[in-house]
């Protein structure tokens, strides 16, 4: 069995083809946080976020049967949505990306912890399936709800 030589990056990251194929075996792919996805029309390698690794299964399990019965597709393009981040209960501060309805922007405050907690909900619904995760969001309000709110002096 001969062996596939994998180039990597100065992070250790797989190098990949716009395609997520290695250059060296067009047989290997990788995506990921463990990909360096380098696209035309970027100057530095996709960045490793949940984000583009979402983006990045979704292309290769739509291409891969393409590319698996020897046909061309298009290469991966990615799509910055923007990004959100909460710091708990206290406050939550985004970022819209520059594709979509919004062009760009800034988010704080309860918008940025409402997106925060419908992304995370979506991821939910993605793991458990639609009806378990509404039944985990919906455990959650109960538990919120009836739970005594304990305050610290």
């Amino acid at each position: 069995m001969q062996q596939s030589r994998l180039d990597h990056s100065r992070l250790g990251q797989v190098i990949v083809n716009p395609n997520l194929a290695t250059p060296n075996d067009p047989d290997i792919f990788a995506l990921g946080d463990c990909a360096s996805v380098m696209l035309p029309d970027r100057e530095s390698p996709l960045p490793t976020t949940a984000q583009a690794a979402y983006q990045q299964s979704v292309y290769l399990g739509r291409t891969l049967p393409t590319i698996l019965e020897g046909k061309p597709v298009p290469p991966f393009r990615y799509h910055d949505f923007g990004s959100l981040v909460s710091l708990g209960g206290y406050d939550a501060y985004g970022t819209l990306g520059r594709f979509g309805l919004f062009r760009g922007g800034f988010l704080h405050g309860r918008m940025a912890q409402l997106g925060h907690a419908l992304l995370y909900r979506r991821h939910q619904a993605r793991i458990y399936g639609p009806v378990r995760g509404s039944l985990l969001w919906l455990a959650d309000t109960l538990d919120t709800s009836v739970r005594r709110r304990e305050r610290l002096a």
